[in-house]
């Protein structure tokens, strides 16, 4: 039991070879090792996790491709859109005793176009100023949106609009990070 690493050896019926008090030189990633004996003091070198070879190594990201960032930002965008469909359609039964059916879908329609037309500047042609102006533009929605939340009798349709702009305002956060900030600022390839 002096040796406890004996125990995990591949094979017990192995004969036992003496240990090599250098056996960590030989896994050195500089090919000019420096001499150990050297007087030299050396640099703590990093040291990377092994790689499983089964997993394939992910190529690096192409000049233009979408950083994460982006991806979300659009992403969330959609997810409110469809959230924003979704309240409206759960609440079209009520609102159609009241207005007809164009008076309550051609908004949703003018802010999925004006949204969508947006998200596509910023995420595929990389405009900044479409960032300033679809925040504009959700701004202002949520400000003349927030008279008439207290009105709305569904507690589901409440709570699906609220969700509509907490997504557009996490949408926001991703689109200013500083990866998003810089790739915006780069020329479209």
């Amino acid at each position: 039991m002096n040796d406890w690493l004996d125990k995990f050896g591949d094979d017990p019926r192995e004969p036992k070879r003496p240990r090599d008090p250098r056996w960590l030189e030989k896994f050195r990633d500089d090919p000019k090792a420096r001499d150990p004996r050297s007087q030299q003091p050396q640099r703590p070198q990093r040291t990377q996790e092994p790689r499983d070879p089964r997993i394939p190594k992910m190529p690096p990201p192409a000049p233009g491709a979408w950083p994460q960032e982006i991806l979300i930002f659009a992403g969330l965008m959609a997810t409110s859109l469809v959230l924003g469909l979704t309240a409206t359609a759960v609440a079209y039964p009520r609102l159609s005793q009241a207005v007809s059916g164009l008076e309550i879908l051609l908004p949703d329609i003018v802010v999925i176009a004006l949204v969508g037309g947006f998200v596509y500047l910023v995420a595929w042609l990389r405009q900044a100023w479409a960032v300033w102006m679809l925040g504009a533009f959700c701004l202002l929605r949520f400000l003349l949106y927030v008279p008439t939340f207290f009105h709305i009798d569904s507690i589901s349709v409440r709570l699906m609009t609220a969700c509509y702009f907490l997504l557009q305002a996490a949408a926001f956060w991703f689109v200013f990070t500083p990866a998003a900030k810089q790739w915006l600022k780069a020329k479209r390839p």
